[in-house]
Formats: structure tokens, sequence, C-alpha cells
């Protein structure tokens, strides 16, 4: 939809050397023009949600959505993407009654594209209503992910859909004063602590970015480093 993705990319590519570029989209709008501008772009990932298991199942999953149009949007990108540094992968989200459209589904797909990941679906902050564990766990996107959102506010995690922890804006402060100010490093210490429940994005998290409790020894002996 941004008439200046493509752009951008380039802009990113040109000034972070070094680092993947990824695209997550549904691909319902890469045509033939769009496609060959993504790939002369230099992005190095595309990551498509494709539950392409048929054409009833991919458009009761994803309303609106032609499963003929996007399919074929996807065979013609991969075709594109031969030889280039672009790799196309699809992003199933699973349900149980998808398991036996799996093996099929997989054969059809696995040479077509690089990867293909079957994630468990995401209760987007407990409005699914999935069960979670409740063990203690800690989780690595603290001190991996730098999450900034279309206005500049900087949230902890890829998964805070509602901007439910903010802990600044990228346009007031530097990336390196958000990194180590107060806000990150409190949320790091609860973290550690095992106070998961207490930070509001993280206690109904699905999602397997997590470790057990006995990680906690390695994230320990690293503790002054980590905060």
């Amino acid at each position: 939809m941004d008439k200046n993705l493509c752009e951008k990319i380039k802009y990113a590519r040109k000034k972070l050397n070094g680092v993947r570029l990824k695209l997550v989209t549904n691909g319902s709008l890469i045509d033939e023009y769009k496609a060959k501008k993504l790939i002369e772009s230099g992005v190095d990932l595309i990551d498509i949600s494709f539950e392409g298991f048929s054409k009833e199942i991919y458009e009761s999953a994803r309303k609106g959505l032609d499963f003929d149009v996007v399919s074929s949007n996807i065979l013609r990108l991969c075709e594109y993407a031969k030889g280039s540094r672009t790799r196309v992968n699809l992003v199933v989200v699973m349900k149980d009654e998808y398991k036996k459209y799996e093996k099929q589904f997989v054969g059809y797909w696995k040479d077509k594209v690089a990867k293909i990941y079957l994630n468990k679906i995401h209760n987007w902050g407990g409005g699914l209503g999935i069960k979670i564990n409740k063990k203690p766990v800690v989780c690595h996107t603290l001190w991996t992910q730098f999450v900034i959102i279309w206005n500049g506010d900087v949230s902890i995690c890829c998964m805070d859909f509602d901007s439910k922890n903010i802990v600044g804006n990228i346009n007031e402060q530097s990336m390196s004063e958000l990194w180590n100010g107060t806000k990150y490093k409190a949320l790091r210490k609860q973290m550690l602590n095992c106070k998961i429940s207490e930070i509001e994005v993280c206690k109904d998290c699905v999602t397997p970015y997590r470790a057990p409790i006995t990680n906690l020894l390695l994230w320990n002996v690293n503790r002054r480093l980590l905060l």
C-alpha cells in the first residue's frame, strides 16, 4: 500500500550494511510490477502469511482476499526471486483442523519457496482465550529487539499490537538513550525476577520466544552486562 516502500527498502539497505531486511505481507497486492520492484529493492526476506490449504480455508481465514490471486502472486514473486538475494517464505497460522492438510500443502510449496513456517496461533493479549503456561519464564526480546511503531513510539516487543508497553519515542530520544534508559532497565529486571505477569504485553503471551526458568542461571551470570 505504501507507494514509496521499495525506495525505503533501498535506503535502509544503503544505511544498514550487513543487516537483513524483512518484509511481512499477505501478498494480496504484489502484482507483477510490485514483484519486480521488491526484488530490485534488495530486500532479503519476504514472509507471506498464507493459510493456503484450500480456497475455502484460505478465504475463510483471510477475509476479503482471493486465494487464486494470492497464490499466483506468490508463484510469480518466487520466479522473479530466483538468482537474487531475496528469499520468499510462507508463514502459516496453524489450527488443529489444518493438520490433515499439512503434508499435501508442504509437498506442493516446499520446492517453490525458501522456507515454510507452521506457527501456533497467538492470542494477542488474551483476546482468543488461549491458555498459557504459567510457569516462570524469561524472554530474550528485551535484549534482542528494538521495535519502532509507525509514529515513532518504541515498544518492547513486536507482538505489542496495541502499544501496551511504550518506553519512549524515537523522535524525542536516540536509540541508545531509549535502549539504555530507565524504563528498559526496569522491565529487564522484572523479567529476570520472573515477574512476567506484571508486564502488560507479556502476561498473556504464548509466543515461542521464551526460555525455561533454568536458563535464569545463564541470564544471572551475565546480569551486569544485560542490565
